[in-house]
């Protein structure tokens, strides 16, 4: 039954992004260029800014977020039914589009330059999230343009403009693999190397070497479910500092990351404000509450947090 409603989610999130990608594709082909691909960015925006599941912006990240094949594959699946309806449902909308969603779907050619193109394609999809993972909008607002006005191909649009034409080109499974290809060829050459992972006794260790008092602050996320026994190991310290330990340590004189946390060691990440966090002690640790990273993490909507949501899930049941 869980295994029913958790593809029958993906599935929703997958109609979702459909709906939003082929919301930026019918007013590329209404407008066509160059106002509609700017206007198409809409579409990935709004995709990220929901949370929502669309193939070519989770493959490249198959690996890091330690996503499952046949999720990936159920979201592909969704991203494709979904995209041609609602494609086939633009058709009876505004019959005015459909001549130039017939012309693509005709120049679309099996050949390898379509494949290249898929790759590329999927390579700034890749990069345009990560971007925004990285806090800034500006790889979806300029990337999105860019592979339109390139010429790149993207598969789930690619679905839709099939929708819109009423047909079928068997090039969506050229560009479905050139999509993936590219997408986890630029995340093997762009993401960042992790530091090892750290266990429990070693996490304590690492804490302890910063020599902070405990009532001060607060381990959050990663740190305070390995401390509960529901992680084996994380890879960072995440913590939150109270107002008086942050002008203790001057951390304003500490460097930021792309999240806007500040760099405090090279395995430590600080917030600043105790109150903002609620916590529970745990082996003489405050620790951000379960309930807390809960809501966080069903919130964020993120794959790789679907194991962490069931742990914490059945944690909490266990102890009612």
């Amino acid at each position: 039954m869980k295994s029913f409603s958790h593809y029958l989610e993906l599935l929703r999130l997958s109609a979702a992004a459909s709906l939003l990608i082929g919301l930026g594709n019918f007013v590329l082909l209404k407008v066509g260029e160059p106002i509609g691909p700017f206007l198409f960015a809409f579409g990935l925006l709004g995709v990220c800014v929901l949370g929502l599941s669309l193939f070519t912006g989770k493959c490249g990240f198959l690996i890091e977020d330690k996503i499952k094949i046949r999720d990936i594959l159920a979201i592909l699946i969704g991203n494709l039914v979904f995209g041609y309806l609602i494609g086939a449902i633009f058709n009876l909308a505004d019959p005015s589009i459909v001549p130039t969603a017939e012309a693509k779907v005709e120049s679309w050619a099996f050949t390898l330059g379509f494949f290249i193109k898929s790759a590329l394609c999927g390579v700034i999809m890749y990069l345009a999230v990560e971007l925004y993972r990285r806090n800034t909008k500006l790889g979806i607002l300029l990337g999105v343009p860019l592979f339109i006005f390139c010429g790149f191909q993207h598969s789930i649009a690619n679905a839709i403009t099939m929708g819109v034409s009423l047909s079928f080109s068997p090039t969506i499974l050229l560009c479905v693999a050139g999509n993936f290809i590219g997408a986890l060829a630029a995340w093997t050459l762009c993401h960042k190397k992790r530091e090892p992972r750290m266990n429990k006794q070693k996490f304590i260790a690492e804490l302890e070497k910063l020599n902070l008092p405990k009532s001060e602050y607060i381990i959050l996320s990663g740190g305070s479910l390995l401390l509960h026994g529901l992680r084996k190991s994380t890879a960072d310290i995440d913590l939150c500092f109270s107002k008086k330990l942050a002008k203790k340590v001057r951390i304003e004189t500490f460097p930021k990351n792309e999240k806007g946390l500040y760099i405090f060691s090279d395995k430590c990440e600080v917030s600043v404000g105790l109150t903002d966090t609620k916590s529970e002690k745990v082996d003489g640790y405050r620790c951000e509450t379960l309930k807390s990273i809960l809501e966080f993490k069903q919130r964020k909507k993120r794959e790789k947090d679907l194991d962490d949501i069931k742990n914490i899930k059945a944690y909490l049941d266990s102890s009612k």
